[in-house]
């Protein structure tokens, strides 16, 4: 009999691993409308235990950790960190609690404050560590409901310390493979360093599901960051009070969202009178009421046909049942010596958005400008 009893129990263990699970070991938002902040000063549970530290992740974190469930990171040297595994005995992940300047690369707890009462979760990027590279946190819906969009903001600090400048960029994604960039939320360091230590950037951005966010699942948060121009050592960034907070239902509003995860938008050098060659992105937009307007900067041209026709006409889209789904090609076609930069805007009624981009056009004298 006792036999029997131990069968059914492990059967009964069995049956609970395999029903799914969310669980609350992650930003768990639990109710529409009510804002949740990351502090990195305060416990979150399921995201971070205390104030952050810097001394990594783990599954059963202590005091100054990260909650390894909600946290997962790439391009650093150490190698990728997926969620649900901990990165507390990876030395990338465990550069400590710093106020700043250093020069190891890896992940700290940066004192943005310099008394110790306000750190953040920042990085020190490097030719092989963050360049590019991601932090992503992983945001659970628990709220009852399906959710239509959410609001995210939160402070970007910047110690521009080094001579190179770095992109920072917000994107999000519903399955940590294919990220969507959020509008608003991009920001290239400055080149020049400079003595101001760190400088705060306020970020908040609204992202509309194509799709409502089923109550149970998840969504994904990543910021990005790379190297834009410059050289030598790369200036430290971080991020603090991250505020998630899931919209109530106010109806569909029309939306504007880009898939950049193929698309550098820094065209490099290129000679002047010469082109680049085409790089590519994806539009998602949905609830359009009007044209689709697709306006393009001086120095660059577009592609509606697949790279085959490029100009630097204005593009025009219909919708059709509220939605554009396009591939956009663009090159860099430089005509005047120097750094070109400037916004492929995209415009429907109300919403628009845009895409930063940038090249380094080589004078064919020789001079660079």
């Amino acid at each position: 009999m006792r036999n029997v009893y131990a069968t059914i129990a492990r059967l009964m263990v069995m049956a609970m691993l395999a029903l799914p699970f969310t669980g609350y070991a992650q930003l768990s938002i639990t109710a529409e409308d009510s804002p949740v902040t990351i502090t990195f000063d305060a416990s979150v549970s399921g995201v971070n235990q205390a104030q952050f530290l810097g001394t990594g992740s783990s599954l059963t974190p202590n005091d100054g950790q990260l909650d390894a469930n909600a946290w997962g990171f790439t391009g650093f040297s150490d190698g990728d960190v997926d969620f649900g595994v901990g990165s507390d005995a990876i030395a990338d992940y465990t550069k400590g609690a710093s106020t700043g300047s250093v020069t190891s690369g890896g992940l700290y707890a940066f004192d943005v404050a310099g008394d110790g009462s306000n750190h953040a979760i920042g990085v020190q990027p490097t030719g092989t560590d963050f360049s590019p590279g991601s932090i992503r946190l992983k945001v659970v819906n628990n709220s009852g409901v399906a959710v239509n969009s959410v609001n995210v903001a939160y402070n970007l600090y910047v110690n521009n310390d080094a001579d190179r400048s770095s992109t920072i960029s917000g994107s999000y994604s519903i399955d940590n493979s294919t990220y969507i960039a959020a509008s608003g939320l991009a920001h290239t360091t400055t080149e020049v360093n400079d003595a101001n230590g760190w400088v705060a950037y306020a970020k908040e951005t609204s992202i509309f599901f194509t799709t409502p966010l089923a109550n149970g699942s998840a969504m994904y948060l990543a910021w990005i960051g790379d190297d834009f121009s410059g050289s030598g050592s790369r200036d430290e960034i971080a991020l603090d009070d991250v505020t998630v907070t899931f919209n109530p239902d106010m109806g569909a509003d029309p939306s504007i969202n880009f898939a950049l995860d193929v698309f550098n938008s820094n065209f490099g050098e290129v000679l002047e009178g010469e082109v680049s060659e085409g790089r590519q992105y994806s539009i998602i937009a949905e609830n359009l009421t009007e044209d689709l307007v697709i306006t393009v900067p001086d120095q660059f041209e577009i592609s509606t046909d697949n790279g085959t026709t490029y100009n630097n006409n204005n593009a025009i889209f219909t919708p059709a049942s509220g939605q554009v789904n396009t591939t956009i090609f663009v090159r860099f076609a430089p005509t005047t010596a120097g750094t070109q930069s400037g916004e492929i805007t995209h415009t429907s009624g109300t919403a628009s958005q845009s895409i930063v981009v940038s090249g380094l056009a080589l004078s064919n004298s020789g001079a660079i400008y």
